[in-house]
């Protein structure tokens, strides 16, 4: 680091970052503006903590662009790079001095707020001010890097931008093409872990949130996200080195063609859109639905290529990766559809957390509740089930476990041959609980739902009745009016007669 370079980057704006660290606490310590002693003083906190927090993000994406963009200008590119001090010193000194800017700006916000707060926790100030450096030191880095690997500040702002929104492009991409594929997924089994693996941001904002969540519930906090973002960091450290230290000035200012610029966002990009676009039934039906959707991408795909080579050019090669990559996610899909989507359907887990819960509801005929109701009758029951079952015990629920896996195993081929008609739901989840005194917490994963067509036996119904709560839900039609009844298995039966 240079001392010297450090002076002069103080210097040359210490008024602007003097005004932006007052403006910076302001916005933090607002929320005590209006404070009353009876308000609660821990949501005050935790809101300043997202404020502070937030405003540290935001000054990660906008001081590297402005702090570094003279490698995007020739004239700027040759002055600096020829002043007698190193590259790799120049580099640190500007990298360490946004840092430790944003990290200053935090702490001090983040501790006249719990000065104002009453509730001067040390052991808690250091989890959010370390957690937070940690956060701004991998940020600063991540987003240093995608802003050298362009060659134009224009391009530059535009590889943050993308890789910044990439994970979430990517999470909707697994969501789509998962639930068009593989039978039963519910809620975001397999794509709950794509943001935060693929976006440092996102782990970021999970350490903050679970740090938080350790004090107002019990779930501990997980040693991964620090972890991945010290690599994050580390790796983010060795690409600014080499965009930085070896970086040949005549870049500046000429079309961004490194790998992992525009060649590579672009095609990723739309590689992604065409899989949404190619997920679904295989069928010539859903392929000529799709074709005018097919035809917008394309020209999105052009127009891309346009900004990217600075000139119109419709190249014949664009256009055969293009339809390349449209039968690759069409193979793909059909790949998936065939295999049950790669094998993932059929190796669902039963034994993860501390229960494993069923719960199933379907609209039956009352006259008998093992028939789906058809709306003709005039007499519909809605029937709930719910069985919760404690891993620690599970041989003692053998049966009902084998009841419900056969309806688990009949939903899974009739998402992958689908034929009309009504449909019942069977929902099944693992549930962890974490108890501390009288405080219990749950956690649910591995959700899935899935359609059957045929409903369970009144006989099953009893003999799952034993084991869990079945709740029938009855609409009795007296006098051209609806009376609606909740009551029991046992009670419904009793009523009807059985």
């Amino acid at each position: 680091m240079n001392k010297q370079y450090l002076k002069y980057l103080i210097r040359q704006n210490r008024i602007a970052y003097l005004f932006f660290g007052m403006l910076y606490a302001g916005m933090t310590l607002a929320v005590f503006i209006s404070w009353r002693g009876s308000q609660d003083v821990l949501g005050m906190l935790n809101e300043s903590l997202l404020i502070a927090s937030g405003l540290g993000i935001v000054l990660t994406y906008i001081l590297p662009a402005v702090l570094l963009s003279f490698v995007h200008r020739r004239r700027s590119a040759d002055l600096y790079f020829s002043l007698p001090i190193k590259r790799s010193e120049l580099l640190i000194t500007t990298i360490v001095f946004i840092i430790g800017l944003i990290w200053l700006y935090f702490t001090v916000s983040m501790t006249a707020a719990f000065l104002l707060a009453p509730l001067m926790d040390p052991l808690r100030w250091a989890k959010y001010v370390l957690a937070m450096g940690l956060i701004i030191a991998t940020l600063t880095l991540y987003h240093s890097a995608l802003f050298l690997v362009a060659n134009n500040i224009f391009d530059g702002v535009v590889m943050i931008a993308a890789y910044t929104f990439f994970p979430l492009v990517l999470f909707l991409t697994v969501e789509a093409f998962t639930n068009a594929t593989i039978a039963g997924i519910a809620g975001y089994n397999l794509s709950s872990g794509i943001v935060e693996l693929f976006s440092p941001f996102a782990l970021g904002v999970n350490l903050l949130t679970s740090i938080v969540r350790s004090y107002q519930m019990l779930i501990p906090v997980s040693p991964v996200g620090p972890l991945l973002l010290v690599l994050y960091a580390v790796i983010s450290a060795l690409v600014v080195r080499k965009e930085f230290v070896y970086r040949q000035t005549e870049r500046a200012e000429q079309v961004s063609d490194g790998f992992f610029s525009y060649p590579f966002v672009i095609h990723i990009y739309a590689f992604c859109i065409l899989i949404v676009l190619a997920a679904h039934q295989p069928s010539f039906f859903y392929l000529q639905s799709n074709l005018v959707w097919y035809l917008i991408l394309l020209m999105i795909y052009i127009v891309a290529m346009f900004v990217y080579r600075r000139k119109v050019q419709v190249r014949l090669k664009d256009l055969a990766v293009y339809a390349g990559g449209v039968v690759l996610t069409l193979l793909l899909n059909y790949a998936a559809w065939q295999t049950h989507g790669f094998g993932f359907t059929d190796h669902y887990r039963t034994d993860v957390g501390t229960n494993l819960v069923y719960y199933y509801y379907a609209n039956v005929d009352a006259a008998d509740l093992g028939k789906l109701d058809n709306y003709e009758t005039g007499r519909t029951a809605n029937v709930t089930v719910q069985i919760k079952i404690p891993l620690v015990q599970k041989e003692a629920y053998t049966e009902v476990m084998e009841l419900f896996e056969t309806k688990r195993k009949e939903g899974i081929d009739g998402f992958y041959n689908p034929r009309s008609g009504y449909t019942c739901t069977l929902n099944v989840c693992n549930e962890t609980v974490y108890h501390n005194g009288q405080q219990t917490d749950y956690i649910t994963d591995n959700d899935y739902r899935y359609q059957i067509y045929t409903p369970f036996t009144e006989e099953e119904l009893v003999l799952l009745s034993e084991y869990g709560e079945i709740r029938v839900y009855y609409d009795r039609y007296v006098d051209e009016t609806t009376n609606y009844e909740d009551m029991t298995l046992e009670q419904f039966l009793e009523r009807r007669g059985n």
